[in-house]
């Protein structure tokens, strides 16, 4: 398959839907974009979709990006569009997502400029994920933090007011005088109408809040520092509990410490003095747990319940108010430094693993808390999981990305890899984040993915080509499609776009098909044409092969530009002389496995319904041989006895004119050999006394009648041969009754 083409994530289809919504045991969440990391503040990771096959859509080769992008519904005079903001090398960029054109070239995507870029503070690429804070008055800002900066030591906030999408604007940039570096996603809650945004600060192992940093004018604000331990590093993405108005941190301690998190609700650690948000100092935590080794990655929230895994892989599940509590460590002693994604039943958890070691991604029953699989990968598990159900099927797609530049989608329910496509460069040395470094967002039928080159993004649309006829063009009876050797005949077939991705290139979307004759183990590609007799337009087609090699394939190709059309087609191909002979016609698959190949170019709903294929009849004769024994058993009381049997030669097909055949039979006589010409079915039949003289024993008749010298293939050799088994038996005479009796 050409890298950047479409992939099918699903066999099915589904209906269209504007607005989803994703439903756990304690919450609904109405889901209008991907917001923040983990897609909501709850970080779930979960989101649906319409379609199952994803096109190529867009690209931005702009530099390596360790964030989660956003995936927001367009407003203003962009109502009824799809925005991006994404972080690439040390700029926040916007985007008008570009839907796929069905261009179809070495790449397939489109190149995208950002509308705008704004540069942040740091010396290195942030690691922190961007969040969307929709305000009352309808506007709306992104706020993130930096790498560390040079120029202070410290870490940054940037707020950028994106409310006029055309033309964003960085309004605030915060200096956290205490941090090392801001890798977490900022977590903003609403406290007693204060806005109170949450963050990790790095190797200071606290915890800090900004309290309405929007209504600040100084750039060093006040910030709120929670210690929570002596030492360590708190990188973990703050994650909301007791409905916004608490949340959960993880502590790293290192690969051999003790892990630990905390739950802190604002009313124990906040108090509001003269209309200003100052530190409890009666402050504490509502909960302190401590894990078997360190929490360096984020929380999946619902209702009471928080999953996560620590930083050997343990997959955990705690509740915040009761105190229950559970862990899996099947998979203990695999490194991983990425978070969840969370549905009703289950939590997926990504294994990163150490040079050497290959990544996993685990699924763990939420309910028996027992693994439900497993799967490997070739590379390191470099992004957290997400999750792309299409509505109405009851069917889940994960989509992971790994390190050697694939994105890997898993069959949610049993862990089987269904395809895997290549994303980004290969990584050659193990090195930590490369390939896909960044992170998966998925809204509604969008995937956007941030990698070490930039920004990618798939847009999900139908493709169904079906290969409605074919009929080969030769007489047809009662055995099938009959042919003559040698002859040659004009085959028929049929081909029609049953689905089309919505917009076009023009010149239509570009399908593959293919045409061949089959004799036995061998394809023959014949050439197809258009109902005036001229041949199809050929393409070169690029296939990845081996050893960074490439396949070139000229395979010919249909043009559809509407949904519902249907194209005719002809080809020729000549009666083989000898069977199994099929014909066939496909589009859009790879077929046969023997070369000459048709090459799949754009996955579809189904590859189901791409290919016909004829079984032909040659000649459409059938000689037949049968046995009739007087009898299979004779008891006699003399020294032999005389066997007779009637060997029939016959046809049992329905073709004019006769046809030679040879008939040999096998006995105790010897071996017989005749040559025959044998009328049509039901006019002649040919009968020979087979007679011999047996004494006790066994005795195997065998009659067979094929074609003289290979002259014709029999289209069903199994009546060919017949075989009867005779026993002749020696009966005993009653004792003392030797003699010979008279009556007088």
């Amino acid at each position: 398959m050409v890298t950047g083409y479409a992939v099918s994530v699903f066999p099915l289809l589904a209906r269209l839907c504007v607005l989803c919504k994703i439903r756990f045991n304690n919450q609904q969440t109405t889901v209008e974009g991907v917001t923040t990391f983990g897609f909501n503040d709850h970080r779930t990771r979960v989101a649906e979709g319409t379609e199952p096959v994803l096109w190529p859509a867009w690209k931005d080769d702009s530099g390596t990006s360790y964030s989660q992008p956003l995936i927001l519904k367009g407003w203003g005079q962009f109502e009824g569009q799809t925005l991006v903001v994404a972080v690439t090398g040390n700029q926040l960029r916007g985007y008008v997502c570009k839907e796929p054109n069905g261009k179809i070239d070495e790449s397939g995507f489109q190149q995208n400029t950002p509308l705008w870029s704004i540069d942040l503070m740091g010396d290195k690429p942030t690691k922190s994920h961007p969040t969307l804070v929709k305000k009352e008055d309808g506007k709306r800002y992104v706020y993130i933090g930096t790498d560390k900066d040079s120029s202070t030591g410290t870490g940054y906030i940037h707020i950028i007011d994106v409310t006029n999408f055309a033309y964003a604007q960085g309004v605030y940039k915060f200096r956290d005088l205490w941090s090392s570096d801001i890798v977490s996603a900022p977590l903003v809650l609403n406290w007693r109408g204060h806005e109170v945004v949450v963050y990790t600060a790095g190797n200071t192992a606290e915890v800090h809040l900004a309290v309405d940093p929007l209504k600040s004018t100084n750039e060093v604000a006040a910030n709120l520092r929670i210690k929570i331990a002596d030492s360590g590093r708190t990188s973990s993405s703050p994650a909301p509990v007791f409905n916004g108005q608490g949340f959960v941190v993880g502590l790293d301690r290192g690969p051999s410490g003790k892990g630990e998190f905390r739950i802190y609700r604002l009313d124990d650690i906040l108090q509001e003095v003269n209309g200003k948000v100052i530190s409890n100092p009666n402050s504490k935590p509502y909960k302190v747990v401590t894990t078997y080794s360190s929490i360096v990655a984020s929380f999946s929230v619902d209702g009471d319940w928080i999953y996560f895994g620590d930083q050997w892989s343990r997959v955990y599940g705690y509740n915040i108010k009761t105190d229950e509590s559970w862990f899996n460590d099947d998979n203990k002693g695999i490194f991983s430094n990425r978070s969840p994604a969370l549905t009703r039943n289950t939590v997926y958890f990504p294994a990163v693993g150490m040079p050497g070691q290959k990544g996993k991604l685990l699924s763990v029953d939420r309910n028996t808390h027992n693994t439900n699989w497993t799967t490997s990968f070739d590379d390191r598990a470099q992004t957290a999981p997400a999750v792309w159900i299409i509505r109405n099927l009851g069917n889940a797609a994960i989509l992971e990305g790994v390190g050697n530049g694939y994105l890997a989608t898993i069959n949610a329910k049993d862990g089987t890899k269904q395809y895997t496509l290549r994303v980004a460069p290969e990584n050659q040395n193990e090195a930590y984040a490369t390939g896909v470094t960044g992170e998966i967002s998925v809204y509604d039928n969008w995937v956007v993915i941030t990698t070490e080159k930039g920004v990618k993004a798939w847009y999900a649309q139908p493709l169904d080509i079906e290969v409605t006829s074919l009929d080969p063009g030769c007489p047809k009876n009662a055995q099938g499609y009959i042919v003559k050797p040698g002859e040659k005949y004009t085959a028929t077939a049929k081909i029609k776009a049953n689905k089309l991705p919505k917009r076009l290139v023009p010149g239509g979307i570009l399908v593959p098909v293919g045409a061949f004759n089959e004799m036995g183990n061998a394809a023959y590609k014949a050439v197809l044409k258009d109902q005036n007799g001229n041949e199809l337009p050929r393409f070169p087609q690029i296939i990845p092969w081996f050893d960074n090699r490439y396949l070139v394939v000229n395979n010919q190709h249909l043009a559809f530009n509407n949904q519902g059309e249907e194209i005719t087609v002809t080809f020729e191909w000549t009666g083989a002389e000898k069977g199994p002979q099929h014909i066939a016609v496909g589009a859009n698959l790879d077929y046969p496995t023997a070369s000459p190949q048709m090459k799949n170019l754009c996955p579809e709903t189904t590859l189901e319904n791409n290919l016909k294929r004829v079984p032909i009849a040659i000649n459409g004769y059938d000689a037949m041989a049968k046995i009739r024994p007087l009898k299979t058993e004779y008891i006699i009381f003399d020294p032999t006895v005389s066997v007779e049997n009637t060997i029939i030669i016959g046809r049992n097909d329905e073709n004019p004119g006769t046809i030679p055949v040879r008939l040999t039979v096998t006995g105790a006589g010897g071996t017989k050999t005749y040559n025959l010409n044998i009328g049509p079915k039901g006019e002649k039949y040919e009968r020979f006394p087979y007679n011999f003289t047996a004494g006790p024993g066994t005795y195997k008749i065998r009659a067979e009648a094929w074609p003289p010298n290979g002259e014709w293939t029999d289209i069903d050799p199994k009546n060919n041969v017949a075989e009867v088994t005779i026993t002749v038996k020696r009966g005993n005479v009653p004792k003392g009754d030797r003699g010979i009796h008279v009556s007088l």
